[in-house]
């Protein structure tokens, strides 16, 4: 096991409270190419669903993405997506880095909502599964794990659908959810105080 990661996990999992819990868990974009142990990731899509429901509709709905293959697509996908934005052939070296952002991490979530008429019903049904999305990096936190959310262009691509066998008339991909070792933990970015953002009405 990489040493490093070691370090990170135990610094991690000396976290005592909720409160140390939510305000040191950090989001994490480069990880160790390890496997983490599937109990813990099936442990956090359980406890996803713990999440508050309004009215209890149950939205969440996830792709666990574990064949190499299909892991790899979105690899390759990922490489000619940013090879289009540059508008110009990327070096080697540039397309394994982007490679390795999509098969480095050990697990990779897609997050899915059904489609809603309701604009109001696809917020709400949002809501909660942004909700269980923190329940589920709280609890790889305080197992040694990083995650982060990731809803670009990509995520949403039709090839994508097409890879995972979504129907888009009938589910919508709202994000990807990486699990994996952290290579580090990421400082920690700057916060608002609440007082910028509490209005009391007294």
């Amino acid at each position: 096991m990489d040493p490093g990661f070691t370090s990170v996990s135990l610094r991690i999992s000396m976290l005592p409270g909720i409160e140390e819990l939510i305000t040191h868990r950090r989001t994490v974009h480069e990880y160790l190419p390890e496997p983490v142990d599937s109990s813990l990731v099936e442990k956090a899509l359980e406890l996803a669903l713990w999440a508050p429901n309004h009215k209890h509709t149950k939205p969440w709905r996830f792709c666990w993405v574990k064949a190499p293959a299909v892991r790899e697509a979105i690899a390759e996908l990922g490489v000619r997506l940013k090879a289009e934005q540059a508008d110009k052939p990327l070096s080697e070296p540039v397309q394994n880095a982007i490679r390795a952002k999509f098969t480095n991490p050990s697990d990779l979530v897609v997050l899915l909502q059904d489609v809603q008429v309701s604009d109001f019903q696809r917020r709400e049904d949002y809501a909660t599964i942004a909700m269980g999305v923190q329940n589920m990096s709280l609890h790889l936190w305080a197992n040694g794990i990083g995650t982060k959310w990731s809803s670009g262009g990509l995520t949403t691509h039709d090839e994508v659908y097409k890879l995972l066998g979504v129907s888009k008339e009938q589910q919508e991909i709202v994000g990807f959810l990486w699990i994996g070792k952290p290579t580090k933990i990421p400082a920690t970015p700057d916060k608002a105080n609440l007082s910028e953002v509490l209005t009391v009405v007294e």
